[in-house]
């Protein structure tokens, strides 16, 4: 008789759960990206740079996104369709998100 215990398959609520973790911490990635690339901005003029401003703007909007995201997650129960929904569309609509390097 074999005492390992077969481990249980992942809920649809655990499987959703998981995809928003994910998608905050790419996002948490994206954030960690553009703080350093602000840090590492060649001198002495970032304030007249459009790609410097642009960045200062990246690093504005990525939290406001992670806000949106904890409360699509929070507004949504896990497991459900509409949960389902509201990650697609939170997926389809933030501008912040690389594409997914896991594929």
């Amino acid at each position: 008789m074999n005492d390992r215990a077969t481990p249980a398959a992942p809920t649809p609520a655990a499987d959703t759960d998981n995809a928003w973790r994910a998608l905050e911490r790419r996002l948490d990635a994206r954030l960690a990206t553009v703080e350093q690339q602000i840090r590492h901005y060649p001198r002495p003029i970032p304030a007249c740079d459009a790609q410097f401003n642009h960045l200062l703007e990246q690093r504005a909007a990525i939290p406001r996104e992670i806000a949106r995201l904890r409360a699509a997650a929070g507004a949504h129960p896990a497991g459900t369709g509409a949960a389902d929904r509201a990650l697609e569309d939170f997926v389809r609509s933030c501008p912040h998100l690389e594409p997914n390097p896991d594929g």
